[in-house]
């Protein structure tokens, strides 16, 4: 291990090593550079390459992001009738996050998917989700909606299904 020196006065950190490398703290040091803290503001300095690097004080905190509150909520049972139009997205809607809850497991196969009249997938594929199994399943689609949009619930009972219900989650930004 090679020797390194790390000192501090009034509030300024010096970290000086001598070797090719070396970890501190987590950090990967290179032969015979120089770190500086001062009021937030961190230098390091390279002698190796001569050049300096120096980050700022932080900026100010940038626009406030969704709210992540639900915007659409739906129950289903497989017994209801499908397809069924949960609600219409407008024109530059981000459709951000669905969740699926199942609250009932469902006694024998069945597929669920939610998306629109051009892709039944588009935000919820029947891989994101086993509806014998009780859980909420998520999905991050990020979808874009360049024109007004039914957003559909499309359900398959392949068993004898005679159990299974549970709770959708749509979140979206407008």
């Amino acid at each position: 291990m090679t020797d390194y020196v790390v000192t501090t006065a009034n509030e300024i950190q010096t970290i000086i090593s001598s070797d090719d490398s070396q970890t501190l703290n987590n950090q990967i040091l290179t032969t015979n550079f120089l770190v500086t803290t001062a009021n937030d503001i961190q230098t390091i300095i390279s002698s190796n390459e001569s050049q300096n690097i120096t980050s700022q004080i932080q900026g100010p905190p940038g626009p406030p992001g969704p709210s992540g509150n639900v915007n659409f909520t739906a129950a289903f049972a497989w017994g209801d009738a499908q397809p069924a139009t949960l609600f219409t997205a407008t024109n530059g809607t981000v459709i951000t996050k669905v969740e699926v809850l199942i609250l009932t497991a469902f006694d024998a196969d069945a597929v669920v998917t939610i998306g629109d009249t051009g892709d039944h997938e588009r935000l919820l594929k029947p891989t994101d989700i086993d509806l014998t199994t009780a859980g909420t399943y998520q999905t991050t689609p990020g979808f874009i909606v360049t024109e007004s949009t039914p957003i559909v619930f499309y359900k398959t009972l392949i068993g004898n299904v005679s159990a299974g219900n549970g709770l959708i989650l749509i979140y979206f930004e407008d």
